[in-house]
């Protein structure tokens, strides 16, 4: 999914695929070298770090494998919920259930009121969200199951190469 038109591709410096699962995707860098021949196309890749409750100190993380085979409600408001969801299955989640929001939501009581009302009809045993969305809920009161977000992070693939594709141009810079 590209973030603006196809057209805005000549404009550009470089390229960065993110979300890589490290296979390359010939079809969309065709595209890419069709719009801008010789573009460095960049891939990064998200990975999930671990579990934070919201109402826990920030230093208190949750292995991962804590989700395994646990019943959960996942809710987001992201542009592609698809792979934020997927990281949970990944991840051994049980998804119960999950509501979508529009990207950017501002989130409100009802709307945990209606998601707490949700777990509990489904037999959730938490509510999961993104890092993104964990911080719209600040101020909201979290009551009855256990709320928390999978902060992910970014790396470029493959980091070694990356480096001294940077490298390379910093020195022609100077």
């Amino acid at each position: 999914i590209l973030r603006e038109p196809v057209k805005h591709l000549k404009r550009a410096s470089y390229v960065f695929l993110t979300k890589s699962n490290g296979r390359r995707d010939t079809e969309l860098e065709a595209l890419i070298q069709q719009h801008n021949p010789g573009v460095d196309v960049i891939e990064c890749a998200h990975r999930p770090q671990y579990l934070q409750r919201l109402d826990a100190p920030a230093g208190e993380r949750i292995p991962l494998a804590w989700l395994k085979g646990r019943k959960v409600v996942a809710f987001s408001g992201i542009a592609t919920p698809e792979s934020f969801e997927k990281f949970l299955r990944d991840l051994g989640a049980l998804i119960m259930a999950r509501e979508r929001f529009l990207d950017h939501y501002r989130y409100q009581s009802d709307d945990l009121d209606n998601l707490f009302a949700l777990a509990q009809r489904q037999g959730a045993e938490c509510l999961v969200t993104t890092e993104k969305d964990a911080v719209r809920l600040e101020g909201l009161e979290l009551r009855g199951l256990t709320v928390g977000y999978v902060p992910l992070s970014v790396t470029i693939e493959p980091d070694r190469a990356f480096a001294a594709w940077l490298r390379a141009r910093l020195d022609a810079a100077r």
